[in-house]
Parts: structure tokens; C-alpha cells; sequence
């Protein structure tokens, strides 16, 4: 069995983003299987950091394969926040995503348990809602009291132009 493991690092963002271009590696080059890991082994797997990552990305999209040694295992070293994977393999991703599936995109959490999450929310949210996620805690200037990573009139800017309700 040929698998690709993915470095746990940081909160739950960054793991599902590991998870999916894992799952992306799998698919493109024919593995077996997804597992996360805290275990660095760069003598028998092959390494696939954030650079490699958006070069294979780049072949893709233009209807080529980046050569990679398919003998050993793979690890996926990075953080693997890229749009353009997203966009093409959109399908792909929404497909990881349902009940019965036991994946796991960290040591705790699993794909299936997402999906049969049942919210406490009184508001159910419509197609047409916007949803705005920030990672205050971990980019926050408490002295100044606002956000490290983007300015507040930025945000405004972006929100107001998404056509939300």
C-alpha cells in the first residue's frame, strides 16, 4: 500500500488544507491512502513541500504531470493554501465530503463526524449568507487591539464587494 501522509500542523484550517492536497497527491499519482502524522521520515518517503506543491499544481491546470518518485511514500510538507487547485478540482474536494467517510485530517478529527455535526445555531444560514472566518487568535495585536493580518476598512472593503444577503 502506497500512502501519502501529511504533516499535522497548526489549528483545524491549516490540517483540512493538508488533508485535501494530500487527497489531491493520492488521486493524481495513484496512492493507496491519506494519514496524517507527526512523524518526519524524509529517508523513505518522497517530500512535497509548498513549492513542489504549486509547481505540480502548475502542470495540472496546463494538462501535464510533474515527475515524481511514485516508489516511496509520500509526506506532505507544507501548508497547501492555494485558490487555483480549488477551482479546478472543486468537484474532487465536495466529494471528500460525506457521512460515511472515516478520513482523518488530524489525530482527532474526522471527515464523517464533520458532515453529521449537528449545529445548536437557531439561524440556519441560505445559499445567499456570507460567511467571514478570522483567525484573531492567532494574528491578534493585543496592544493595539485588532487584527495582525488585515486592517478593519480592508475587511469592509472585501465584504461589501461579495453580493451577500
Amino acid at each position: 500500500m502506497k500512502t501519502v501522509y501529511f504533516f499535522i500542523q497548526g489549528q483545524f484550517g491549516n490540517n483540512l488544507f493538508q488533508y485535501f492536497a494530500a487527497e489531491f497527491i493520492k488521486k493524481l499519482y495513484g496512492y493507496d491512502k491519506v494519514v496524517p502524522t507527526f512523524q518526519i521520515n524524509l529517508e523513505f518517503n518522497t517530500m512535497i513541500d509548498d513549492v513542489k506543491f504549486v509547481e505540480i499544481i502548475r502542470k495540472h491546470i496546463a494538462g501535464e504531470k510533474y515527475e515524481l518518485d511514485t516508489r516511496r511514500d509520500i509526506l506532505m510538507m507544507g501548508y497547501f493554501q492555494r485558490s487555483e487547485i480549488f477551482r479546478k478540482e472543486r468537484d474532487f474536494f465536495l466529494s471528500l465530503f460525506n457521512a460515511e467517510s472515516m478520513s482523518h485530517i488530524s489525530n482527532r478529527i474526522q471527515i464523517g463526524n464533520i458532515v453529521k455535526y449537528q449545529t445548536k445555531h437557531t439561524i440556519q444560514p441560505t445559499e445567499n449568507d456570507l460567511t467571514l472566518h478570522l483567525r484573531c487568535g492567532d494574528f491578534w495585536d493585543h496592544e493595539n487591539k485588532r487584527s495582525q493580518i488585515y486592517h478593519p476598512t480592508h475587511l469592509k472593503n472585501i465584504i461589501q464587494s461579495i453580493p451577500h444577503d
